[in-house]
């Protein structure tokens, strides 16, 4: 089976992906996948976060294709996520509600699941790499995105998450089956733990929490120690 770990980096702060590439090196050795940095414009006249839809066609090319933001962490220990899902899902940590972030249109209304896809990773095949088909005019969807507070009081524009729209868009025109990391999850329902993402804060603050998390990796602790969850926890609390 062939299987890619893709990650965009149009730029990107090098102090971030100098503590997340090599765990994702590390992840996609484990899983015999490829190591792809998207790091070429393709559609240059759009925001950098619309490179993502390159998945689209780099998919065609994977059995399985695995997404992850150049500023996410993920655990060494994270299970084969390919062998534990079907291939005729598109898979992601968690979604929103639909109408928490975006207006309806008849594809929304038809397909009724209210999916809302929070695209800091996914994980597809080559029969649901439609989620990331392109749209030849993306940009004529920008007002039917609503920021949430969390994006708005940051600075986000509708422009931000006009790849979360998109993504939410194929997925209901497509009808694609969607799942969500819920089986990783403990049996004591605490977090997830194999992926870390913060967004939404200074990349200062980023750092220092990607700090916090490979530290608390390499203790080989990363559920047991509560004290560092403790410190973890307080330490987001505080920037909300």
């Amino acid at each position: 089976m062939k299987k890619a770990l893709v990650t965009l980096d149009i730029n990107y702060n090098k102090d971030i992906t100098n503590l997340t590439y090599p765990y994702m090196r590390k992840y996609a050795e484990k899983i015999g996948a490829d190591f792809v940095i998207m790091n070429e414009r393709k559609f240059p006249h759009l925001s950098p976060n619309m490179e993502k839809f390159q998945l689209y066609e780099i998919g065609a090319n994977y059995d399985w294709t695995i997404f992850l933001d150049a500023d996410a962490l993920v655990h060494p220990n994270c299970p084969d996520l390919t062998e534990i899902f079907d291939k005729d899902c598109v898979i992601f940590n968690r979604y929103d509600y639909y109408p928490f972030r975006f207006k309806h249109n008849n594809y929304a209304r038809r397909d009724n699941r209210n999916i809302a896809a929070t695209t800091w990773v996914c994980v597809f095949s080559d029969w649901t790499r439609h989620a990331w088909k392109p749209h030849e005019d993306p940009e004529q969807f920008v007002d039917q995105i609503n920021p949430m507070d969390l994006e708005k009081n940051f600075g986000y524009t509708p422009g931000h998450i006009l790849d979360d729209y998109l993504v939410s868009r194929n997925i209901a025109k497509y009808g694609l089956k969607v799942e969500t990391f819920h089986q990783l999850i403990p049996k004591d329902g605490k977090m997830n733990y194999w992926f870390n993402h913060d967004f939404c804060i200074s990349e200062e603050d980023k750092i220092n929490l990607l700090h916090m998390w490979i530290d608390k990796i390499e203790r080989g602790s990363y559920r047991e120690e509560q004290q560092i969850d403790e410190q973890l926890w307080a330490w987001k609390r505080g920037m909300l």
